[in-house]
């Protein structure tokens, strides 16, 4: 999906460079900070990433970030975005929050819940749709096809909790986004 989002930026006239910002650490410590985190809506982690986009978009006025997320990851771009949102160069995509968060509703955000062919058992809160599909293949160390989280080293298979360029929910709702917010052909375009 983000090399989907630079593409159409490109189109655009738009030089983009991504970047990943990890979360946590892949051990025990990093599982278990993440968790508590999480519990807590990423109001440890959150705001330190907030201070280091808010920090880059008053140091360059050339630049706009979009920041990104599925899942947990949604929650948390949900949360950064929420910090800055009076910052007009700062937009977000996020795509299939938990069922129990709701995510703040924002000018510069596309809130995607659904990749257009399965629904997110996971946003929707379909606890029996998970449980039928770890009772019949269980957990897996291999991320499944069709949709899945991961829990500590593991896969929990979630059915619909996948969201790739190639799903016309994804790929449909962000191309419109970005065409309204960055087209430089469009008269009303908001640009940063």
């Amino acid at each position: 999906v983000v090399y989907g989002i630079e593409r159409e930026l490109a189109r655009y006239g738009y030089e983009a460079a991504v970047l990943d910002y990890p979360r946590s650490t892949l051990s025990l410590t990093g599982y278990i900070g993440e968790s508590c985190d999480l519990a807590r809506n990423y109001a440890g982690k959150a705001p330190l990433l907030a201070g280091k986009v808010d920090f880059l978009t008053r140091a360059s006025e050339d630049l706009t970030v979009i920041i990104t997320g599925r899942s947990f990851g949604a929650l948390y771009s949900s949360e950064v975005t929420r910090l800055l949102e009076g910052n007009p160069r700062v937009y977000s995509i996020q795509a299939g929050h938990p069922f129990w968060y709701r995510p703040p509703l924002m000018g510069n955000t596309l809130l995607i819940f659904d990749n257009g062919v399965i629904p997110d058992s996971i946003s929707r809160g379909d606890l029996w749709t998970i449980l039928e599909a770890n009772l019949a293949h269980g957990p897996s160390l291999v991320k499944p096809p069709g949709g899945s989280i991961m829990i500590g080293p593991v896969f929990i298979r979630a059915p619909g909790h996948e969201y790739t360029w190639e799903h016309p929910g994804v790929r449909e709702n962000v191309t419109a986004f970005l065409k309204e917010r960055f087209d430089r052909n469009q008269d009303n375009v908001s640009r940063g």
